[in-house]
């Protein structure tokens, strides 16, 4: 019997959905003047906003395209948002859609830029290690991978597919579920090795007694 998946679809859906609110358009997706400079030297309007919007994913999800499902998954009043800042038409996104080495191309370019990373066997060994210790404090699945989503934000790692996170939190888990269990024979061991030394102490201190 395969146990039991740590996220349902709902919460797989939720974890790294696009914001729909207008504040929170605009607290992710705002570009910069920074921002902005980038685009100069990208020819045509489906390259610079196809490079804008790929920008505004890796900020938030967090994910490139290709391990979100592509750029055809983009929800269009995302691209309208980062369209109307550029003052290009939204229909020109599809062209870029549709031209996977320029993504790869401007993926390369904007990890550069930003300073991000991708998700490798190293940053996965410190992000576990790191998640170790929430997870003695807490065994909710969607706790972690949404803690653990945070923190790959935070220090700029690429987000791979969401299985793979999920992954890495349930074996962090299953290693926290260990270590408190041998923290817990531990602990009682100790207590008993404690009771028996209070009861051989009684004991002695009672046999003066008993042959006086």
């Amino acid at each position: 019997m395969s146990k039991p998946a740590m996220l349902s679809p709902a919460q797989r859906v939720r974890l790294l959905a696009f914001p729909e609110e207008e504040r929170d358009l605009v607290r992710h997706y705002t570009l910069s003047d920074t921002d902005r400079a980038m685009l100069v030297s990208k020819r045509g309007d489906q390259n610079r906003l196809g490079f804008a919007v790929q920008l505004c994913c890796l900020r938030f999800p967090g994910q490139a395209f290709t391990a979100n499902g592509g750029a055809a998954q983009i929800p269009r009043h995302v691209v309208e948002f980062v369209a109307e800042q550029l003052g290009i038409e939204p229909q020109a996104f599809t062209a870029y859609a549709r031209r996977d080495e320029t993504r790869r191309e401007h993926l390369l370019e904007l990890r550069m830029a930003l300073g991000m990373r991708t998700f490798d066997g190293q940053t996965r060994q410190a992000l576990s290690a790191w998640l170790l210790p929430v997870a003695m404090g807490t065994d909710k699945g969607v706790a972690l991978v949404e803690t653990l989503l945070e923190e790959m934000r935070r220090r700029q790692i690429i987000i791979p597919n969401l299985m793979v996170v999920e992954r890495l939190a349930e074996e962090t888990r299953s290693t926290a579920r260990r270590e408190s269990a041998h923290r817990d024979r531990q602990r009682q061991r100790h207590q008993r090795d404690a009771e028996r030394r209070v009861a051989g102490a009684a004991h002695q201190g009672d046999v003066p007694a008993q042959r006086r």
